[in-house]
């Protein structure tokens, strides 16, 4: 069955692979006051951060950076205020290095996203690839080892994060039901040219479930939830080439970046390709150019409008 960790909170910071649980202590004596952010010294080599601090109960929660883990009777030292360590609070810290066995997959409240865990301490794990969003403390997390082939978290009754799994699963799943596919079309031929390196703008939209594009277009947008899709197009001509200086040559374009190229020479008609299971992100654009090559001026033919020739994009992974 599954196994969700998310007692506590944690502090992530955008762009870093290290997750961090705070420490919930409570303080006596205290002189002076803490502020979110603030280093703080819990005595020798021992240095951490501040999460929060509520001057009304004496919660500290401290993210440690170096040093032993914190323990009764310690002073925290911070560059405004100064306490004693009176009692630390029962979340801390959740222990997953002890119920969790890698591989895992970590989500963040705030961040609909799936990290894999790539390795885990007592008060801290790794990600394989760095968290992307916005730094933050006391952020609620998950940590789930239980998931179907879609990539979906299950639940047993009595799991302390079944809400959060539940409410994750119904977002992907609404993402994949409702951000599916798109397929554009030209909406008249296009000429074909000697030396011509353009992006093809797309005049007719058969399909879109996602907001990927808005005809006439050159372009596909990724909406956000996506993290993954295949796509490709097709070129038919009016008529095969016939010269042997003919060159026709696509290429899909992942924002600026070549992602793949075909080339169709004498007696070809046509031709298709596509990229199967393209990572993208929110804001990335799809597009598809097409050179031509005549230098015996013989003329081209043109590329042929209709079922035959399309722009397309078909979402494999959600976010």
């Amino acid at each position: 069955m599954a196994l969700q960790v998310n007692q506590g909170t944690v502090r992530v910071q955008n762009g870093q692979t290290v997750v961090r649980h705070q420490w919930r202590l409570f303080l006596t004596g205290v002189t002076g006051s803490f502020a979110t952010g603030d280093s703080v010294n819990l005595g020798g080599s021992n240095l951490g951060t501040c999460g929060a601090w509520n001057p009304a109960t004496g919660e500290f929660h401290y993210v440690r950076l170096l040093g032993a883990n914190p323990a009764v009777g310690n002073t925290v030292t911070g560059p405004n205020g100064s306490g004693t360590v009176a009692s630390i609070g029962a979340s801390s810290p959740p222990n997953w290095n002890v119920t969790v066995t890698p591989p895992a997959v970590a989500s963040f409240a705030g961040h609909h996203a799936t990290y894999d865990v790539q390795s885990l301490a007592q008060d801290n794990f790794t990600l394989a690839t760095a968290y992307v969003g916005d730094s933050a403390y006391d952020l609620d997390y998950g940590l789930n080892t239980d998931l179907t082939v879609l990539g979906l978290g299950l639940a047993k009754p009595g799991d302390v994060g079944a809400v959060s799994i539940f409410s994750r699963n119904m977002t992907r799943l609404t993402t994949l039901l409702t951000r599916a596919a798109c397929e554009l079309r030209l909406s008249s031929n296009l000429a074909l040219v000697h030396s011509m390196d353009a992006a093809i703008s797309w005049g007719t939209e058969v399909e879109d479930t996602g907001g990927f594009a808005v005809a006439p277009t050159t372009i596909m947008t990724m909406p956000s939830g996506i993290s993954r899709v295949d796509f490709g197009a097709a070129i038919r001509l009016t008529a095969a080439l016939s010269d042997s200086g003919h060159v026709v040559t696509v290429r899909l374009l992942k924002n600026a970046t070549e992602i793949t190229q075909q080339s169709l020479v004498a007696p070809g008609v046509g031709l298709s390709l596509h990229r199967s299971g393209l990572p993208v992100i929110a804001g990335d654009t799809l597009s598809v150019k097409i050179a031509a090559s005549d230098p015996n001026t013989a003329g081209l033919p043109s590329v042929l409008a209709g079922a035959n020739t399309n722009f397309w994009a078909r979402v494999v992974e959600v976010i």
